[in-house]
């Protein structure tokens, strides 16, 4: 009798937990969504807020080096407006239109990849669906109705009809 019931709580335990389990994710599936697209979109921002840090970084380092070396600007003016130099002992690499638009559209699909990563899992984006959602919601239901009524309290036998039978009687014996 002891291990029925031990294993009766046992199924109770888990067909509860499971269905319990289902209605929350039904219930709470658009939530976590949103709380897995505001993670992407505060990593972004994150990775923004970098981007624009080594922009003022690089712009506080060009302004140190102005100070600091007047020739600076003639390097700077090459680089910008696209002359040449004619020091004859510097080699400059000269690079083709075509040689940075490969490097250009590479970097945008490096970017585009690491971008487009999904960060909510895809049971979750199914689970979304208004249909899955109630079949979800549904099938958690009858989970902890099936253990309430198959693994709740077990029916006690004679014992407690006896009981009951001679409560009955006492009142009747003390008339």
């Amino acid at each position: 009798m002891v291990k029925g019931n031990i294993l009766r709580s046992v199924f109770f335990a888990i067909f509860f937990t499971i269905g319990s389990a289902a209605i929350v994710a039904a219930i709470l599936s658009n939530e976590l969504l949103e709380h897995y697209k505001n993670c992407q979109l505060l990593k972004n921002s994150i990775l923004t807020r970098d981007k624009l840090k080594g922009i003022c970084d690089d712009y506080d380092v060009l302004l140190e080096q102005f100070e600091n070396d007047p020739n600076i600007i003639d390097r700077i003016t090459t680089v910008q407006l696209g002359t040449e130099r004619n020091d004859p002992n510097t080699h400059y690499p000269k690079a083709a239109a075509e040689d940075i638009l490969l490097i250009k559209k590479a970097l945008q699909e490096f970017e585009k990849q690491t971008s487009d990563e999904q960060l909510a899992p895809q049971w979750l984006t199914r689970s979304t669906e208004p249909k899955k959602r109630l079949t979800l919601f549904v099938a958690g239901s009858f989970l902890i109705l099936t253990s309430l009524i198959c693994f709740g309290t077990p029916k006690r036998g004679k014992s407690r009809k006896n009981n009951s039978n001679q409560e009955q009687i006492s009142p009747d014996a003390k008339d």
